[in-house]
């Protein structure tokens, strides 16, 4: 089948101000596009989002044709290259309207249907055809004029706390738990198969009592956070992908499933980017040899992979 490839004009992001923030916090996302953390966030907690938009309508009406409906819509996409479910779904539609010069798009993200990283986006779109005749011109062939057409596109990426959904987290007094009084946080395995949920196989406590623990929960930005959770992403996931080399009868699905949350679907995940971007595309088995090599140079060489791809997550 040919493809049709469609000509028109766009409208620039010069023309259209945007203002967005997330969750009562208010935590606003800078017009670019590195992805920003949002702090606090629970898994299955809901997400609300506002982008507050200005511009001048009759710039705007230039990019569109006379005999066309168009709307602005508010959407997100829970990414499933970084752990995310892969759904995808509206927040907010409102119709352009050249009575006004500023409209809000608000609503709620459903906190069970995103994880990871997720981004929101925002387009301009041809939603309907009028029944008008208007008199082509060479302009006027410059003009977008199918349903669907994407006048205007502007994405925000946001992460939910370096994938803090996967784990089941608590925090609790560790000296009356009868965890180590002076550790700061603590990887539990409840089940050593791999075929139970990961939520329950793992749990995640941090130690209430310990003097960094406010700092972390801080929701303001303070020197050492953003390290120190690197820190804490980085040790807790290098021990899963150990955990999952160590386990001689773990080996990679045949398919993958991002709607499969078990133990085993989990490590592969993550083992499967280590794979493709460090080791080109080496066995389970070549990367096991490595990860206990008497070689300290082969050793070496797998934990300094292992810790570049694990500090950048999101990147």
């Amino acid at each position: 089948m040919a493809e049709k490839i469609f000509t028109y004009k766009q409208i620039s992001n010069q023309l259209i101000e945007s203002h967005w923030s997330l969750n009562d916090y208010t935590v606003t996302i800078e017009k670019r596009d590195k992805a920003k953390k949002l702090p606090g966030w629970q898994k299955n907690e809901n997400v609300q989002v506002c982008c507050e938009l200005y511009y001048n309508a009759s710039d705007l009406i230039k990019y569109i044709r006379s005999d066309r409906k168009t709307s602005f819509y508010l959407l997100y996409h829970s990414r499933n290259d970084k752990e995310g479910t892969s759904i995808h779904g509206l927040i907010k539609k409102i119709p352009f309207s050249t009575e006004t010069s500023q409209i809000t798009l608000d609503g709620e993200i459903p906190g069970e249907k995103i994880a990871g990283i997720i981004e929101i986006t925002l387009i301009l779109s041809i939603d309907e055809v009028l029944d008008i005749e208007i008199e082509e011109t060479l302009e006027t062939r410059l003009l977008a004029k199918d349903i669907g057409a994407i006048l205007y596109e502007e994405t925000k990426t946001v992460i939910l706390e370096g994938e803090q959904s996967y784990f089941p987290v608590a925090d609790i007094d560790f000296e009356k738990n009868g965890f180590p009084a002076h550790a700061l946080y603590f990887l539990q395995r409840n089940h050593t198969e791999l075929d139970v949920d990961f939520a329950t196989a793992y749990r995640l406590y941090f130690n209430n009592q310990h003097p960094q623990f406010n700092r972390i929960n801080d929701i303001k930005e303070n020197e050492g956070k953003d390290f120190l959770l690197n820190m804490i992403v980085y040790d807790v996931y290098k021990q899963l992908i150990m955990n999952a080399l160590d386990d001689e009868t773990f080996e990679m699905p045949e398919e993958e499933n991002p709607d499969n949350h078990t133990v085993r679907y989990v490590y592969a995940r993550l083992l499967s980017y280590l794979q493709k971007y460090y080791f080109s595309n080496e066995s389970i088995e070549e990367l096991r040899k490595k990860a206990h090599s008497d070689d300290s140079k082969v050793y070496n060489s797998f934990i300094c992979a292992l810790q570049d791809y694990l500090l950048t997550f999101g990147e």
